[in-house]
């Protein structure tokens, strides 16, 4: 183990950039000094790291039993999996690439000995609004569309890549860590001229937003390490009890020689490695098939089970379950657990209805009708109650006029259709009989014979009084639509006669 010369403090915060040399051969952490440890006050080659996966947030540690101290380390900082030669050289690290893609929106910062170097953050327009997906999948699944819209898709992640393409990753920055989809961090490394094998490479977990705040959050997060007394479960941890129930299934992440000289072999590690994927336990598999009443209280309240180390409470959240979330609040379940990405459970939700349920939680632990957390590491934004209920009552109400204007409109809309359709029956049955009523009277032979004194000669309709019909020739009519049908047709007897 590592051999101190002075004992450290109680706790501290130290970023990366101060020297983890100095910490490890037992110098305070606050010194600056950046020299190799002397061989009085070296660190030992048996020096182990350890991961605890029970806690909120997981992370890696190394014991400092002189003093009965830890350094803990978030494990984005090491690669996968984690060397000897890796942990010591974050202290040679001076330069830092946060990179954050998602969609058309790209942010990324650049610190130089943890000070701002510089910093860009552009968004373009790439996913068509209610729809999702990027344009080129969707070319490549439904053809190549050409709307304006879609070109203006293709122009943005044209644009976005430029963007990805103009970020320098030269020789000289020492640690990069990207942020985005897994579906498209393929195409950033290839823009960023980088290999998925790169050791400066690191790959962020967990939700994050593409804006420059978030970039120097994430530096913040997982650019520093903890010096701190040694509790109960890491003791049990190291001693091989990390399961707590008295079998010899250590919680050992890696055995790790100080000395960078020092190689571990994979193949042997993989055979000795027993620490399975813990199982679902009873509140998991009941959350899992949405039971209407789960069994709580519950011991398995905040259990982390399953391959992402999931709480119960995190299951109901990515479920779209917000009836389960209050429940699991209300039975006490803690919002601030991670799981295996660094997520809370509200990282996790899958709706706005969940989220509700969460801040109605946060609400009712404030005003001291439920268990309180800090809910300000759970990510979980404060709500009043009072002001929700009344902004639900308006939407529903706004809700309700709006059903009732779309009930108005379809009747009416029904009732003018019907209308419209009676007229067009009316106006077709008159036309069918006026059309029957000549067919009957042309097959009469009647056509052009004297009916009566006020008898049309073309159609045979009789007029009130005789003074009303109109004459043609030898010919009287009832309405100029017979003047004018019995001259075409004389005209076309005349022509036949003429050509035929």
């Amino acid at each position: 183990m590592a051999t101190f010369v002075t004992p450290p403090p109680a706790q501290v915060m130290v970023p990366y950039s101060q020297s983890f040399i100095s910490i490890l051969s037992g110098l305070p952490p606050s010194s600056t000094s950046t020299s190799t440890p002397s061989t009085t006050s070296g660190t030992d080659p048996t020096a182990t790291l350890y991961k605890n996966p029970s806690s909120q947030s997981p992370y890696l540690f190394l014991p400092l039993p002189h003093f009965d101290r830890v350094l803990a380390i978030n494990p984005t900082l090491l690669p996968t999996p984690p060397t000897a030669a890796s942990l010591v050289s974050l202290s040679t690290c001076s330069k830092v690439l946060i990179i954050l893609l998602r969609s058309g929106a790209l942010s990324h910062c650049l610190f130089t000995n943890a000070t701002i170097s510089h910093h860009a953050t552009k968004r373009h327009y790439t996913v068509r609004k209610g729809q999702g997906g990027s344009q080129s999948s969707n070319d490549k699944g439904k053809g190549k569309a050409n709307s304006m819209g879609a070109q203006l898709r293709r122009d943005g992640e044209r644009k976005t890549r430029e963007d990805c393409r103009a970020i320098g990753c030269g020789e000289d920055i020492d640690l990069i860590v990207i942020g985005c989809p897994k579906v498209m961090r393929g195409g950033l490394l290839s823009d960023l001229g980088l290999t998925k094998d790169d050791a400066r490479l690191r790959v962020l977990r967990g939700g994050y937003k593409v804006k420059f705040e978030e970039c120097k959050r994430v530096f913040k997060d997982i650019t520093r390490v903890e010096v701190r007394p040694m509790n109960e479960e890491e003791e049990r941890i190291v001693n091989g009890n990390g399961d707590g129930d008295g079998e010899d299934t250590p919680q050992k992440l890696r055995a790790m020689n100080l000395d960078a000289s020092e190689q571990i072999d994979e193949e042997s590690e993989s055979e000795d490695e027993t620490d399975p994927t813990p199982p679902l336990t009873p509140l998991h598999t009941e959350v899992q098939s949405s039971s209407a009443n789960l069994s709580l209280p519950s011991p398995h309240l905040d259990a982390q089970a399953g391959p992402d180390l999931s709480t119960p409470l995190h299951l109901a959240c990515s479920l779209n379950l917000p009836t389960l979330v209050s429940q699991l609040l209300a039975a006490g379940a803690s919002p601030v657990i991670k799981d295996a990405r660094w997520r809370v459970p509200w990282q996790v939700c899958s709706s706005n209805a969940c989220r509700l349920a969460l801040r109605k939680g946060r609400a009712l632990a404030e005003s001291g009708s439920a268990p309180s957390y800090d809910w300000d590491s759970a990510k979980i934004p404060s709500i009043d109650l009072e002001a929700e209920k009344e902004r639900q009552e308006a939407q529903r109400a706004r809700q309700k006029e709006k059903e009732k204007e779309k009930k108005k409109r379809q009747k009416e809309r029904k009732k003018k259709e019907k209308a419209e359709k009676e007229e067009a029956d009316k106006r077709r049955e008159e036309e069918e009989a006026e059309a029957k009523r000549k067919a009957d009277f042309q097959k009469s032979k009647l056509h052009l014979k004297t009916v009566g004194e006020r008898a049309c000669d073309w159609c045979g309709s009789e007029v009130r009084f005789a003074k009303d019909l109109l004459r043609w020739r030898d010919y009287k009519y009832c309405k100029p639509e017979c003047v004018r049908e019995h001259k075409r047709e004389c005209a076309a007897k005349a022509a036949e006669k003429r050509f035929g």
